[in-house]
């Protein structure tokens, strides 16, 4: 997925046609993988499914997309190649899931799965040589639309003036830099610049969505 589309850039520069939609959507995925890269993380709300090795001894897991709108499952390793799931009251999102924290809220859960237990009734750690490894935790992480309306907003942003510093309406612009590349959409012709060179002008204001780590 994309942060933004066509139709936004398109809305925001105050471009008509579709000549060239193709090529904006392209710079837009470019832009939006750029933005992941330097976040350190995807960004967009999806389901998906974290798998960890064995834990810290930690009572809690960070999830690699946050924030977290709801956990459908978290499951722990019982046997070599089987997985017991934990209850929901085993475990909650810590706050209202921004951190992307998923606390252990039963210090007994992991024993009474498979005899194992980290320190302090956490994932993972050493007790007695054993250890809790291999966690499989299910969510629906990342920004989503109704619910941090405000962030995806200020995320599309700043994808829509990417793509208008990597293919400035300005000639002279476009010609004093070595940057630019040029490609024929239609009866269009368009110069533009990679999503890389222009980061550094938005390190700013993507900073607030930049990986945390505990």
């Amino acid at each position: 997925m994309a942060l933004a589309t066509a139709a936004d850039y398109k809305l925001r520069a105050g471009v008509s046609g579709t000549d060239s939609d193709a090529l904006i959507t392209e710079l837009i995925a470019d832009a939006t993988a750029e933005i992941s890269r330097y976040c350190g993380r995807e960004l967009e709300s999806a389901t998906v499914t974290d798998e960890y090795g064995d834990g810290a001894g930690e009572p809690y897991l960070l999830v690699n997309r946050y924030p977290v709108t709801s956990v459908t499952s978290i499951a722990v390793r019982s046997g070599d190649s089987t997985y017991t799931t934990l209850a929901a009251t085993d475990y909650e999102i810590r706050g209202d899931g921004s951190a992307g924290v998923i606390d252990i809220v039963s210090s007994s859960a992991l024993w009474n799965i498979s005899g194992r237990w980290g320190d302090g009734g956490g994932f993972g750690g050493d007790r007695g040589g054993r250890r809790n490894n291999s966690y499989k935790i299910t969510y629906v992480g990342g920004y989503l639309s109704g619910t941090h309306d405000t962030e995806l907003q200020a995320l599309k942003a700043i994808v829509c003036d990417m793509v208008a510093a990597m293919s400035p309406t300005d000639p002279a612009a476009r010609a004093n830099s070595r940057l630019y590349q040029s490609e024929n959409v239609g009866y269009q012709s368009w110069t533009y610049r990679p999503a890389s060179e222009v980061l550094s002008q938005f390190e700013g204001r993507l900073d607030r969505f930049r990986r945390v780590s505990l």
